[in-house]
């Protein structure tokens, strides 16, 4: 795990936050989305804004070795992710999961 940095904890701490998930999915065609309701780009990628069509169950950690695992649903839309989930085998594959929290000119507060 990371540490978060002075500017990421204040605005976690602020009253009003914007937090958004990336994620990015190792399937045949290299996917990646966000859950904004519009497209960002991101450390050489343009992410596709899925808004609230996935969710994320809470990631544990653990002070030991253990990798653990989580579980993260996607809704019925947008069909071309969910079809590309389906159409191949997706258990074990990659999936890589940043968190970003943005100020309120919706500028990425320092790496994700």
């Amino acid at each position: 795990m990371r540490s978060l940095t002075g500017p990421q904890q204040t605005a976690i701490d602020a009253s009003h936050k914007t937090m958004v998930w990336f994620i990015e999915f190792a399937f045949s065609t290299v996917t990646r989305v966000s859950n904004a309701g519009f497209d960002i780009v991101w450390n050489g990628h343009t992410w596709k804004g899925a808004g609230q069509l996935f969710t994320i169950d809470p990631l544990v950690e653990s002070v030991t070795m253990k990798a653990n695992g989580y579980k993260l649903t996607l809704a019925a839309q947008p069909t071309s992710i969910l079809s590309l989930a389906l159409a191949e085998n997706v258990q074990g594959k990659e999936c890589k999961i940043w968190v970003a929290w943005f100020d309120s000119d919706m500028q990425i507060i320092d790496t994700p």
